[in-house]
């Protein structure tokens, strides 16, 4: 959850990462009502907790958006009855996920690019990943009446449009997402831009899935 141990000369690197503990907790979760093995689901509860208690002071909380997944996950099935959680730990892991909600709505601000980049880089899987986030978040968001649902609302809109207007429309990579989208200007200067990797398609595809899933049924 922390550092990247190389297996073949079982070195530790200075590696660390600010968001595998959210989905660790997700896996935990899922497997655990999947098995039926509370100490799993526990497991789940602590590693948010955790994060909760270490963020709640600081001013600058990282963008991240599987804590935020974990936590909409762990909301939906404890509504449904699959899990019990206290509503005094519900109450901190909301405040938790308003939180990261915050931090990526104030780097999208701070962009200069193009409307729906939330971004200042271009990249592609940062902008979908931080929607993952969103979106999972967003009906927790509306159920405790966030202030500025509107602005979360829309900041999806806009995202999912600049993703889907990043693909490629023709030749072999039709339909790929670019490491850095093609409407941004560092597309031209960055040797990477035009790679399309997978985890770019699939953090593109789950948030459009995401966006959808809360359009309002007709």
């Amino acid at each position: 959850m922390t550092f990247k141990l190389n297996y073949r000369t079982g070195k530790v690197d200075d590696f660390v990462s600010l968001y595998y503990p959210g989905e660790v907790a997700l896996g935990l979760l899922m497997y655990g009502v999947r098995q039926g093995d509370e100490a799993a689901v526990d497991s789940c509860v602590r590693i948010l907790m955790q994060l909760a208690d270490v963020r709640r002071p600081q001013e600058d909380v990282p963008p991240d958006h599987w804590a935020l997944l974990a936590t909409s996950k762990l909301f939906h099935l404890a509504a449904q009855g699959n899990v019990t959680l206290d509503p005094d730990t519900r109450v901190f892991l909301y405040y938790h996920g308003a939180q990261v909600t915050e931090k990526i709505r104030r780097i999208a601000a701070e962009s200069p690019e193009p409307q729906g980049s939330l971004v200042d880089n271009g990249q592609c899987c940062s902008i979908a990943t931080r929607l993952e986030g969103l979106t999972a978040m967003q009906p927790w968001l509306k159920q405790e009446e966030y202030p500025d649902l509107d602005a979360v609302n829309r900041l999806i809109e806009d995202g999912v449009s600049y993703l889907i207007d990043s693909q490629y429309r023709k030749g072999d990579s039709k339909g790929g997402v670019p490491w850095v989208s093609r409407h941004h200007p560092a597309s031209k200067t960055r040797e990477i831009s035009p790679e399309i990797r997978i985890d770019t398609v699939q953090h593109s595809i789950s948030a459009i899935l995401g966006a959808q899933a809360n359009l309002p049924t007709r």
